[in-house]
């Protein structure tokens, strides 16, 4: 139980700071006249996709029990943190990742 309350912790200090980079990802990269609508796209497709996660997360429970998909979510959300070490955009923010692509 201890091990479950420490990952939800985790997990929500995740999204506070994620939400904080995108927020400022949105004003460096969005013009100001688009931002809202870019910013309720964004939001209705995470939303949209939380909620898809939900299901497949209790179809897979009902299916090959709970402590399995628990690896399942585990797992994929490891990956999921490791995914964006490939992205542009760090290279862009990051001074020593800059003129690794294209030279910039």
């Amino acid at each position: 139980m201890a091990v479950l309350f420490v990952a939800l912790l985790a997990s929500g200090f995740g999204r506070v700071v994620q939400n904080i980079c995108i927020g400022s990802t949105f004003a460096a990269r969005v013009p100001g006249p688009l931002r809202s609508r870019v910013r309720g796209t964004f939001q209705m497709i995470s939303m949209g996709t939380r909620a898809l996660g939900a299901l497949a997360g209790g179809t897979l429970g009902e299916i090959i029990g709970s402590r399995p998909t628990l690896w399942v979510a585990a797992i994929g959300g490891t990956l999921a943190v490791l995914l964006p070490g490939r992205s542009e955009l760090l290279d862009h923010h990051n001074p020593l990742r800059r003129g690794r692509r294209g030279g910039r």
